[in-house]
């Protein structure tokens, strides 16, 4: 009977000092460090089944609220929002375009861009000049026999040799174009 007595006694003081607990918790607020871990989960339970509560009530409110909402208004508003993007990307491209009219005029200003570009130019003429002479000395050689076909050669040959000249100035070019925008 000593035990029993002595069960009965602690489970009073347990529900004493836990009336005390709620009492004090429930006058003023006690900080979690401050509180028992014992109490900080209870409460923490508690706080979870208060969201689980909120969450159910949202849900059920929800259908009431989507019903509220009208899809011709969801579609208006998309076709607004797709509107004004479309506005945006008109005006950032032609933004960018701007910028970039000014940057291609820049770099057409800039000398070493313009003695590359007459260079290639002169190259290219060049080259097609020496390929057509090539084609005419094989066309003049079959029809007109071997003197013909060697002047044309000797024509070919002077103009593809123009042709290499050319082709390694513009290569000197590009380098020395190079080599000055490094040293920039």
């Amino acid at each position: 009977m000593a035990t029993t007595a002595k069960k009965t006694a602690k489970k009073t003081a347990r529900k004493k000092t836990a009336a005390k607990r709620t009492t004090a918790a429930a006058t003023q607020p006690v900080q979690p460090a401050e509180r028992e871990p014992k109490a900080l989960l209870e409460d923490a339970g508690y706080a979870a089944a208060g969201l689980a509560h909120d969450v159910v009530e949202l849900a059920r409110a929800l259908p009431t609220r989507l019903e509220a909402v009208r899809a011709e208004d969801l579609r208006g508003r998309v076709a607004k929002d797709v509107e004004a993007r479309l506005a945006q990307l008109t005006t950032l491209i032609d933004k960018k375009a701007a910028e970039g009219r000014k940057v291609t005029a820049d770099v057409r200003r800039d000398a070493r861009v313009a003695r590359l570009l007459e260079q290639t130019g002169t190259t290219r003429s060049q080259v097609k000049a020496a390929v057509t002479s090539v084609r005419k000395t094989a066309d003049v050689t079959v029809a007109a026999g071997r003197n013909a076909g060697r002047r044309q050669a000797e024509l070919a040959a002077s103009q593809l040799k123009a042709a290499a000249t050319s082709l390694r100035r513009s290569g000197e070019t590009v380098v020395d174009a190079a080599a000055e925008t490094t040293q920039d």
